[in-house]
């Protein structure tokens, strides 16, 4: 009897370390698309998904395109901080206390390329 309370605990014990072990190597999903699957977008193009009057909030960060639409802190389409979706924020976002690692929990939906190509 005391063999398979052991064996039970041990069993447990393993289970429930792999479980929280599995959370800590998880990948965000949001931002592993190939870049064949993304978007092409200009500025022009860009700056039409400004999340005004129910428009998709979009917003592009070294080259590439976001979907804040979900995200609360874009809510109409303008950031708490100011900044308006429908644009390139690249040098804005150095300048906010979360930096570019926000953009990891944000779906990554296109690329930003210039007007001619």
């Amino acid at each position: 009897m005391l063999k398979r309370i052991i064996l039970t605990s041990i069993l447990l014990f393993v289970f429930i370390l792999s479980a929280c072990a599995g959370g800590t190597n998880e990948t965000d999903q949001s931002n592993n698309n190939n870049d064949d699957d993304l978007i092409v977008f200009t500025l022009t193009t860009l700056a039409e998904n400004d999340g005004i009057d129910g428009r998709p909030s979009y917003i592009a960060v070294d080259g590439y395109v976001y979907d804040v639409s979900n995200s609360p802190h874009w809510q109409g389409g303008t950031h708490y901080s100011g900044s308006q979706a429908g644009q390139d924020l690249s040098e804005s976002i150095l300048q906010s206390p979360h930096g570019k690692s926000v953009l990891n929990n944000i779906p990554r939906i296109g690329i930003l390329v210039d007007e001619d190509e």
